[in-house]
Parts: structure tokens; sequence; C-alpha cells
């Protein structure tokens, strides 16, 4: 009879330990408010970085950040011939992050930036800040094809 006894514990412990007060997964149907796009907006002026293998190249640059449509925006780069940067301009998703301001990027291989186009925008002591990522495949007159790693941080520019 014991053992009956603590069968029957077990096996409602299983039944009611496993269940839930509602539906698991359910989704917040809170609308999204506010525009990412004009959020990211602006000039910024920073530092690009060009890493292939151990060689490392600095540069100054700039870069514009303009919002096309809801949840999108034009993003246009400076030609910086030292590392081999020429001028580009694509357009990039920009979704809201809570935590830090807004994620950019753009997986379409004829961005001119590469598949791998990712950045942010976040702020740091009041001052607004953009980080851009990506692998360019560039050709140097008379050599190979090279994959480099660009990488920039710039600081918004306030308008006056």
């Amino acid at each position: 009879m014991k053992k009956l006894f603590y069968i029957c514990m077990v096996a409602c412990l299983a039944v009611f330990g496993f269940s839930s007060c509602g539906p698991e997964g359910m989704v917040d149907n809170t609308p999204v408010t506010g525009h990412p796009e004009e959020l990211a907006a602006g000039v910024y002026v920073g530092t690009w970085t060009r890493i292939l293998n151990a060689d490392t190249l600095v540069a100054e640059g700039k870069v514009v950040v303009t919002p096309d449509t809801a949840y999108v925006v034009s993003i246009d780069v400076d030609a910086v011939s030292s590392i081999s940067l020429k001028q580009m301009t694509t357009l990039a998703n920009v979704a809201q992050d809570s935590h830090y301001g807004t994620k950019i990027y753009n997986s379409s291989a004829s961005n001119g930036f590469g598949t791998g186009f990712r950045g942010a925008t976040f702020e740091k002591d009041g001052v607004q800040n953009l980080t851009l990522n990506f692998v360019l495949t560039v050709q140097e007159p008379r050599k190979p094809k090279k994959d480099f790693k660009f990488s920039y941080v710039g600081l918004k520019q306030i308008e006056e």
C-alpha cells in the first residue's frame, strides 16, 4: 500500500510540477514605437581600421547615416585612400536595441560592403557613437585579391 501511495504522489508531482500558469512562448503584442532610422541619423567622424593578418592600418574618416524609409537608413562612406577604402553607399536595415541604441545590418551580397556588414549606434557619455564592421575583398593594383577586415568607430557631430 505504501508503494502505491508513493507511486501516485510521484505521478501527481510529475503532472502538476511541469504545468504552467499560462501558455509559453507568447509574443508581446506591444506595438513598436519610435523611429530607429531617425535615432541613427547623423554625420559621424572617427577612425577606420583595416586588418589583414598582422598588418593593421588606421585612418580618419567620415560616415553619413541618413534616414531612408521606416527601419531603413542610407550609409555613405567617404573614400579613404590610405586604407584602400573607396567611396561607398548602401541601404541597411536598422532596428531599435533596448539596451544599446540601434543595430544596423545588411546581409545582401550586392550592398558594396560585403555580406557580413554590421553596425550599431549607442550613447556613451552623452555622445552618440557609431560602429561598423565588414569584410571586403580588395583588389589593389598589380596585387592579388585580399580579404580585409574593416571596422569603424565614430562620434556623431553636433549640428550648429
